[in-house]
C-alpha cells in the first residue's frame, strides 16, 4: 500500500509527464501498487488499484481473474527464487494406471505470481523456501489447476519476463475414416407352385410371395 512517506512531488518537463500520472500526493496515498516499484518511479494510474477493504491481495487481482494458491516445496517453488510479479508455467505429472510410468505435460502457461506465502511485495532478493504460491488465472484455468492438484503432482517453471509466447493450441484430431455400410440387396420374391385340378385336368400355377 502506498503511504505518505513513500511519495514526493517533483518537477518534470511537460512532454515527459505520463497522461495517467498524479499531481497531488493525496491521489495515490492508500492505493495498492499492482506491480513492483523502484525508487524514482513515476506513479501512474495503470500501476495502482483502489484498496476497497479486505486483504491487499484482493486488490491486486484483475477484474476478470481469480487467485488460486498452490502448495509448494523447495523443488516445486523453483528453489525459493519465486517472487511476486514473476511469470510461471504449471506442469502436471500423473501416473499411468497402476504402474511406475508417469507422464508430465504443461497445463497452464504464463501465469502471474501474486504472492509467495503471505507476502505480495517484491523487496526480497534472497531465495526463501516457501509453503504456498498464489497465482492469478482465469476461472477455467482455475478449474484445470484444481483438477490437476487432485490427480497428481504439480511443478512450477519460472519464465523469462520477456517471454510471453504460448505454445500453439493442438489441432483438432483428424476425422477417422469409416467404411461405408454395405448395400443390402433385396432378394427376388420366391415363386410357389399351386396345383389346380379341374376334372381330369391338372394345372400348376406359380404364385409369387
Amino acid at each position: 500500500m502506498v503511504e505518505a512517506q513513500h511519495v514526493t512531488l517533483v518537477r518534470m518537463p511537460k512532454g515527459t509527464v505520463p497522461d495517467d500520472s498524479f499531481d497531488t500526493t493525496e491521489g495515490v496515498i492508500g492505493k495498492i501498487a499492482t506491480f513492483g516499484l523502484l525508487r524514482g518511479d513515476v506513479l501512474r494510474g495503470a500501476r495502482l488499484a483502489e484498496h476497497l477493504g479486505g486483504s491487499t491481495l484482493a486488490s491486486l487481482i484483475a477484474t476478470d481473474k481469480r487467485a488460486v494458491s498452490v502448495r509448494v516445496d523447495d523443488v516445486v517453488g523453483v528453489g525459493g527464487f519465486l517472487l511476486p510479479g514473476n511469470r510461471v508455467d504449471v506442469l502436471a505429472t500423473k501416473r499411468k494406471g497402476n504402474g511406475d510410468e508417469a507422464e508430465a505435460r504443461t497445463i497452464l502457461e504464463d501465469l502471474r505470481v501474486l504472492a509467495v506465502d503471505q507476502t505480495a511485495s517484491t523487496d526480497k532478493t534472497q531465495p526463501v523456501v516457501v509453503r504456498a504460491v498464489t497465482l492469478e488465472m482465469g476461472s477455467e484455468e482455475a478449474e484445470t489447476l484444481v483438477k490437476a492438484m487432485t490427480e497428481g503432482r504439480l511443478q512450477l517453471a519460472l519464465r523469462n519476463p520477456l517471454d510471453n509466447q504460448k505454445k500453439p493450441a493442438a489441432p483438432p484430431p483428424a476425422p477417422v475414416a469409416v467404411a461405408p455400410k454395405p448395400l443390402v440387396s433385396r432378394r427376388a420374391p420366391a415363386n410357389v407352385g399351386v396345383t389346380i385340378i379341374r376334372g381330369t385336368q391338372v394345372n400348376v400355377t406359380n404364385v409369387g410371395l
